[in-house]
């Protein structure tokens, strides 16, 4: 009999053989497999028509999805919407594994995060200070892609344009992943973070911030932390304490990415902190006073730098966010080009399909269904 921890790593091993496999065919059949000029209307397979019909139900299920979006009432979070959300998250779980398999490498893991933090502070006036990042990655090329089959299908009534520019879809694929790295960064930061400080934040007396901000976090708080205690809010909501300690990280970084001002605040550092600073591990607070004060601050600004990288992510994922909903009327006509397109290409194709090939099949799947074990 497998062992639990062996067959947790026969199916690591499988998950990453499987999305190794996801990744290739996707890369061959969108960007390497070469594509001839295909005639409008097509000739059907069973195969193809039931390709386009997924096609069809794919974009009408996007839409559908931009639609519910722009409606702010109804666009919060719902049972439906959950179930999709796992549904989607089971199918890529393949190449996240992979994914997360090469970022664990000992030569990735070294610079990945590194070069993440690098690139969102270069991505600070692209993404936060403009939405250029945004347009160039996410909206010009789909703009192309939506506008080449347009022409393609009702000016020439010929795939043949769409081919030239689909490796723009490169810049879709990518700016994806971009986004799916700095939150998966984030998070492995955050959790580095905790460690090193406890899970504690220290806000100083801020004059400017008024008690419905307090109030704020004190409910999040009440609503999200398992571990609440309310001595620890032991002042009246109506008033402005002078110290705010805050016990979870991310409720200060999500504060902090909301607040229109910069706060200032004060990490607290625990004693595996301490232990990562050469020499301080024998320092105590009584033994050595002024060492420890000098290796507490060497740890202070350590942990600031940590907290800063985190926040400047935190800017680009929040604003990359805002910009992906506030554009979300140009994405609603771009995908519903490519739902008449290929709308049209079904309905005016379907004559070609073989309906005595078709009927067939259903029969036959359906014979299957009622009879499983013949």
């Amino acid at each position: 009999m497998i062992q639990a921890p062996m067959r947790a790593q026969l199916l690591k091993s499988l998950l990453i053989l499987l999305g190794i496999s996801m990744f290739l065919s996707y890369i061959w059949i969108r960007f390497i497999r070469t594509r001839l000029p295909k005639d409008i209307p097509f000739t059907f397979s069973i195969l193809g028509f039931f390709i386009i019909i997924y096609v069809c139900f794919i974009y009408a299920f996007i839409i559908f999805n931009v639609i519910k979006s722009l409606d702010k009432e109804k666009s919060s979070e719902s049972i439906f919407k959950q179930v999709i959300k796992d549904i989607v998250d089971t199918i890529f779980l393949p190449l996240c594994t992979f994914d997360q398999c090469i970022k664990n490498l000992p030569i990735t893991q070294k610079y990945h995060k590194k070069f993440m933090v690098y690139l969102a502070y270069k991505l600070n006036y692209n993404i936060v200070e403009t939405d250029s990042y945004y347009y160039f990655m996410a909206i010009i090329p789909r703009i192309i892609l939506a506008t080449a089959l347009f022409i393609d299908t009702f000016w020439f009534h010929k795939l043949y344009y769409i081919y030239k520019v689909l490796l723009l879809g490169i810049f879709l694929v990518l700016n994806r992943y971009i986004i799916y790295s700095f939150k998966h960064i984030k998070e492995s930061l955050i959790k580095e973070l905790k460690l090193l400080t406890n899970g504690m934040v220290v806000i100083p007396f801020i004059a400017e911030l008024h008690a419905e901000h307090y109030a704020q976090i004190y409910h999040e708080d009440k609503e999200t932390n398992p571990n609440f205690d309310e001595s620890d809010w032991d002042w009246e909501l109506d008033d402005i304490p002078p110290t705010l300690y805050i016990k979870d990280i991310e409720l200060f970084i999500n504060f902090q990415v909301l607040y229109p001002s910069k706060l200032e605040y004060y990490l607290h550092t625990s004693d595996e902190m301490m232990k990562t600073i050469k020499g301080a591990e024998n320092v105590s607070y009584k033994t050595n006073y002024h060492l420890y004060m000098k290796y507490s601050k060497e740890a202070g600004d350590i942990l600031k730098t940590k907290m800063e990288d985190i926040l400047q992510i935190s800017y680009i994922i929040a604003k990359y966010e805002v910009t992906h909903q506030s554009t979300a009327t140009i994405k609603l006509k771009i995908f519903s080009y490519y739902l008449i397109c290929w709308s049209y290409i079904l309905i005016i194709s379907a004559h070609t399909l073989n309906l005595e090939s078709l009927m067939i099949m259903l029969n036959s799947t359906w014979e299957k269904m009622l009879n499983p074990f013949e």
